[in-house]
């Protein structure tokens, strides 16, 4: 008896080397997964500047003040607007009193990404209290959705009457849309 365990076990032994035996008799056994990547949307719009004074040079109607740039970052990875869509907003809370407050969009520097931005207008742009696009979404390759870059904003302001002397303050807001 202990001869014919041994023969069965020396039988099974080469039966599974020259792979007689069949793969159930194999150490094997599978997982499958569904694997989901998420990757999240992002809409970010920063400025290296928080806040500004603009000086007037005079206070005579048709006086400019000095100039502020303001250099803005943006990055977006869902922006399902078409081409020439204003991307870049800007709006005054309240208007100035007896002042145009303008803006000047440059140039856009891409970094990554599938799209550009050009300035809406050349030259100044009068800021309002409803939105006044700054910059439109150009350049589109691929999916047209994303971009990472900056681009600049020159701020100033023009008399558009005689001025006492005084200080304004009013809330300017710049909004980068995707949508």
């Amino acid at each position: 008896m202990k001869n014919a365990k041994l023969s069965l076990v020396a039988v099974m032994l080469v039966a599974g080397l020259v792979g007689i035996l069949p793969a159930a008799f194999a150490g094997a056994s599978a997982v499958t997964h569904s694997v989901t990547i998420s990757v999240p949307t992002s809409l970010s719009l920063t400025a290296d500047t928080a806040g500004f004074t603009l000086t007037m040079a005079d206070y005579v109607s048709g006086s400019v003040s000095d100039t502020q740039q303001v250099v803005y970052t943006v990055k977006s990875n869902n922006s399902a607007l078409a081409a020439n869509a204003a991307i870049v907003k800007a709006k005054l809370g309240t208007l100035f009193s007896g002042i145009d407050f303008l803006a000047n969009p440059g140039a856009y520097t891409k970094q990554n990404g599938n799209f550009d931005m050009t300035e809406n207008a050349a030259g100044n742009i009068t800021v309002l209290t409803s939105d006044v696009p700054l910059m439109k979404k150009t350049g589109i390759t691929g999916s047209g959705k994303t971009t990472k870059g900056t681009f600049p904003v020159d701020y100033s302001a023009l008399a558009t009457a005689d001025l006492d002397s005084q200080s304004q303050n009013q809330t300017l807001t710049v909004t980068l849309v995707d949508a």
